[in-house]
């Protein structure tokens, strides 16, 4: 596996089954390389859903994207598409 790929793609918003199909690697194996690596999995969140509100309830409370991705394993660029959807910035 090329885990620098792995590491950019991910870091970049990327979720891991968009990598995995990428590198053509298991979920798996980006499962354990994210988790050793501290890096977000990006999972997909729901427009108005319960996590999504979570998200703009933090950032309105003063939390930046990149502690909000850090709560919720995401890479800061997807907590600023979900504040950008929402007005926010």
């Amino acid at each position: 596996m090329n885990k620098e790929q792995a590491t950019k793609l991910l870091n970049a918003g990327y979720s891991i089954s968009q990598v995995a199909e990428e590198l053509q690697e298991s979920n798996k194996k980006l499962y354990a390389l994210a988790k050793k690596n501290k890096l977000p999995y990006n999972a997909p969140i729901q427009e108005g859903g319960p996590k999504e509100n979570r998200i703009l309830r933090l950032y309105k409370s003063g939390f930046s994207c990149s502690d909000i991705g850090r709560i919720f394993s995401q890479a800061p660029q997807n907590i600023k598409q979900i504040l950008k959807r929402n007005k926010l910035i």
